[in-house]
């Protein structure tokens, strides 16, 4: 939470208003499935970034269980909210994203190049 003002200058929307916090949906009745969401910058133009914290020492790699993983929780946060905001995935890892035929689901990535440049 301490670098989500960082975060919003590396997306391009840190003049944008939003409120920021963590998600946590355990299963009910209504969804079934439970999901947990890093950080959630709920922003004024109808726009929520959906971000997902990775740290490893090299590009992070999706494979097909994290695919599935964070479709669920893009799934579980758009039905448990029932939000009609546009929904973008952002990835916030220390050394990118490697492209495999599962990073495409990620609209935006930020680096700790982003967070800590000046």
């Amino acid at each position: 939470m301490q670098h989500v003002e960082r975060i919003k200058d590396a997306l391009g929307v840190s003049g944008v208003d939003a409120e920021t916090y963590f998600w946590r949906h355990a299963p009910d009745d209504d969804c079934p499935k439970g999901a947990q969401i890093d950080l959630i910058i709920d922003r004024a133009d109808r726009v929520v970034d959906v971000c997902e914290m990775k740290f490893t020492g090299k590009p992070y790699a999706i494979n097909k269980d994290d695919d599935e993983n964070l479709k669920t929780k893009l799934e579980v946060f758009r039905s448990a909210t029932g939000t009609r905001k546009s929904v973008q995935l952002v990835f916030v890892t220390a050394a990118g994203l490697a492209r495999t035929k599962y990073s495409g689901l990620v609209n935006r990535e930020v680096t700790l190049d982003d967070l800590f440049s000046d």
